[in-house]
């Protein structure tokens, strides 16, 4: 999976069976002073999963309860295609059941209908930084492996040449960050 870096746009997909849902929240994100961009707005969840380019989408805002494929289904086939796509559902529907099921699915949020600016704002600002929160740990472990081999061949390096003079504690600390 395709993650974006911290600070780059938050790209979002709405997918709603109501059209005019689509455009309420199209027109709250787009109107947002963030770095909050609608990559694409489906009706039909089927069609989304077929043509959306899931690799490069950081949130889906998606409605629970959609003819054919409801939105949880939509989210296990998401998760079991390998996409961890952060998910923020939007519904109708007051049921803690339906809630429970989000959770369960690691949801960000659980917005009720009508969908309340603020609650949407707050929940794509948790969402991003949930996203800018795992970039940063994907990052270091990237740097960690780039550069264990050379911090390694250098110590051993120094150890073998004598090139430094280390403490006994000084080598068991090197040993320990290797």
């Amino acid at each position: 999976y395709y993650l974006q870096s911290a600070g780059n746009d938050m790209n979002i997909v709405i997918i709603d069976d109501e059209s005019v849902i689509c455009n309420g929240l199209r027109n709250i994100v787009e109107s947002s002073e963030d770095n909050w961009r609608v990559v694409e707005v489906y009706t039909d969840p089927e069609e989304a999963l077929e043509f959306c380019d899931w690799d490069n989408i950081d949130l889906l805002l998606a409605d629970i309860n959609m003819p054919n494929i409801d939105g949880l289904s939509l989210v296990d086939t998401l998760r079991d295609r390998g996409y961890d796509t952060q998910v923020v559902f939007v519904s109708g529907y007051t049921e803690f059941e339906y809630a429970k099921k989000a959770l369960q699915q690691k949801a960000v949020d659980y917005i009720i209908k009508p969908v309340s600016i603020q609650n949407l704002k707050t929940a794509i600002s948790k969402a991003e930084a949930i996203r800018d929160q795992r970039s940063k740990i994907l990052n270091d472990e990237a740097f960690i492996q780039n550069n264990i081999m050379a911090i390694t061949k250098n110590f051993i390096f120094d150890m073998m040449f004598e090139t430094k003079r280390l403490s006994q504690l000084e080598v068991e600390k090197s040993i320990l960050y290797c």
